[in-house]
């Protein structure tokens, strides 16, 4: 009888620190695509201007004097970020979003959308950047008149 209470409390107690991980994971994961959301937005923000249309890894932004590229790694459940300036690698970034995702891209002319689910998918997040490009100058009527 003792016995049988051992083996099922340490069953219970197994299948707790599993959903405990489990939980955590996803809540780093979760981390993971809110940071890659942010930093997205804000190099499409300061891009010059975005790709042409494309569903296809990887993505590059190019900025007066910076480029940032992005790319998604299947196997490694990861969307990588590095930033070039001058062509010498500043910085390289990785966002572990988990094996089981999968990261879709789209461009259009003003916006970069990527498509993070999973299989099955229950619960995809979609990330949307837009360019905004800057306002044309009001004609100066001064200018005009001279």
């Amino acid at each position: 009888m003792l016995l049988a209470i051992g083996i099922s409390s340490a069953t219970i107690m197994s299948s707790v620190t599993k959903i405990g991980r489990r939980g955590n994971a996803s809540v780093q994961q979760r981390d993971a695509i809110q940071r890659f959301a942010t930093q997205l937005r804000t190099d499409v923000h300061q891009a010059n201007e975005l790709p042409s249309s494309t569903e296809a890894w990887p993505l590059q932004l190019l900025g007066s004097d910076f480029e940032v590229r992005y790319e998604w790694s299947a196997e490694q459940g990861s969307l990588r970020r590095t930033r070039l300036e001058s062509g010498q690698i500043k910085s390289v970034e990785s966002f572990e979003i988990g094996k089981e995702r999968n990261a879709v891209l789209r461009t259009s002319e003003n916006q970069v959308t990527v498509v993070i689910d999973t299989e099955p998918a229950s619960h995809s997040f979609v990330v949307e950047a837009v360019h905004r490009q800057p306002a044309p100058e009001a004609p100066n009527p001064e200018k005009a008149e001279q």
